[in-house]
């Protein structure tokens, strides 16, 4: 059934924050996709304000990203978080297979490094 789900999202949290952590304290939780989308026999989400959609494809996640996640009334606008994660994703794409410091072939950087950059160039962008 649609809105029925196999982990409660106080256990997803619970592996977010087990998750390896980039220099700057972003967490990289490649498993959350899988763990947010599985379906199972219980409505989980009735207490909660955002819909789980709305975090589909997310890999990368800062506190106020765990606290919009687990938000049971409006906080705020998640158009920041939305930018922000497209962004991630156009960068990151394929290099998604590697582990968060492993040494990327060709490249002088690892991902930790790239998440770190991209983010903070974005913070920081010029408009």
């Amino acid at each position: 059934m649609i809105g029925y789900y196999k982990f409660k999202r106080e256990d997803i949290i619970k592996k977010i924050r087990e998750s390896p952590k980039t220099g700057d304290g972003y967490y990289f939780c490649k498993e959350f996709n899988e763990m947010n989308t599985k379906p199972g026999d219980e409505n989980l989400d009735k207490n909660f304000y955002y819909n789980r959609e709305l975090f589909k494809g997310k890999v990368v996640f800062s506190e106020d990203d765990i606290e919009i996640y687990m938000a049971q009334t409006k906080k705020r606008t998640i158009d920041y978080m939305e930018k922000i994660d497209k962004k991630l994703r156009e960068t990151i794409g394929e290099l998604i297979c590697y582990g968060l410091f492993d040494k990327i072939p060709d490249y002088e950087f690892n991902l930790s490094e790239l998440i770190d950059t991209t983010i903070f160039l974005w913070k920081n962008r010029l408009n």
